[in-house]
């Protein structure tokens, strides 16, 4: 065992009659349970101890993420491996169009993937609200790659841009790809290094990741899941969704010089992440962060405000960025 599991093992014993009452509540289908009487630290152990004692995921919410900077540190203490962070989307309001933050978008694609494998989730409150990704079409839009698989290298290539990832002459951060003859390089938003994808015709020669400052490979596999680089998916249906961005933006009172240059980046199915903020009209139903997640996830809420108050402040922030809109 590695030194937390021995450390929470251990500690399991000072507080067994408590984690029984809290199993047994949890366990009875009790929806909700406060414990109070913890601040800092020891809300971070309390939610790994119960998590570890009940072999089930969590997710951690807490508006301490961004404003502490030690914050995912201390978290980490009692943690294996780091814990992931699903931050707020913020939106450059006088640079929408044109912009991008390629490790932002990176960074949310990859804990909404960590979902699926059960890892812990520190969340920052506002990010409850926001809108995502339906988790199926999340999924059912990663390419499988795998040695001798068939696949027309175009059309691989396509479908690259299709899933949110920007060409680039040198692949060196996540949400990149770039192609040089038979190869092509993909950094996923889920690897520490990209992924170089050799091809022979139509068919998958080897797969190895390599890293991108000395260009030397790390170590080769036989298959390798790339997974989308972005909240907004282009799909087969584009043409439908590009309609009603256009009728709600005409709602919204945007100007036409500011609408056309939307519609435009849409029609090239260019990916900039400031698009995401269209993630409710391009999708029937879009995910959220708790829809998208298993109910076998524990939920910890750890605020210095109300969430209401915290809802609240979102909506006035997504007004502002209509308000701005409005003006361009």
């Amino acid at each position: 065992m590695s030194i937390t599991r021995d450390f929470l093992e251990e500690q399991k014993k000072y507080i067994k009659y408590e984690l029984e009452e809290i199993s047994k509540l949890i366990g009875s289908g009790l929806s909700k349970l406060t414990i109070s009487g913890l601040s800092g630290a020891s809300t971070y152990f309390i939610a790994h101890i119960i998590s570890y004692s009940l072999n089930r995921p969590f997710i951690f919410i807490s508006d301490s993420i961004e404003n502490n900077l030690l914050f995912p540190d201390n978290f980490n203490t009692f943690s294996e491996q780091n814990t992931l962070i699903l931050k707020n989307k913020v939106y450059s309001i006088d640079s929408v169009v044109g912009s991008s933050n390629l490790k932002k978008t990176s960074e949310r694609i990859s804990a909404l993937i960590s979902l699926e494998k059960s890892r812990n989730l520190l969340v920052h409150p506002s990010a409850l609200f926001e809108k995502t990704v339906p988790e199926e079409i999340l999924f059912s839009s990663t390419v499988n790659l795998s040695i001798n698989n068939k696949i027309v290298r175009e059309d691989f290539i396509s479908s690259l841009f299709r899933i949110g990832y920007r060409k680039c002459e040198q692949v060196e951060s996540p949400g990149q790809f770039g192609t040089r003859g038979a190869i092509i390089d993909i950094f996923s938003p889920v690897h520490i290094y990209p992924v170089r994808v050799e091809f022979q015709g139509d068919s998958v020669r080897s797969i190895r990741f390599f890293d991108p400052k000395t260009q030397k490979s790390i170590n080769k596999t036989e298959k390798v899941l790339i997974y989308p680089a972005s909240e907004f998916i282009y799909q087969e249906n584009s043409s439908d969704f590009q309609e009603a961005i256009y009728n709600h933006l005409v709602d919204c009172d945007i100007s036409s010089n500011y609408r056309n240059k939307i519609l435009n980046i849409i029609e090239e199915k260019k990916h900039i992440e400031q698009l995401e903020w269209l993630l409710p009209v391009i999708y029937e139903s879009p995910g959220t962060i708790l829809k998208n997640t298993d109910a076998k996830y524990l939920v910890f809420i750890d605020l210095t405000t109300t969430l209401e108050t915290i809802y609240k402040n979102f909506l006035e922030n997504h007004k502002k960025i209509i308000n701005s809109d409005n003006n361009n």
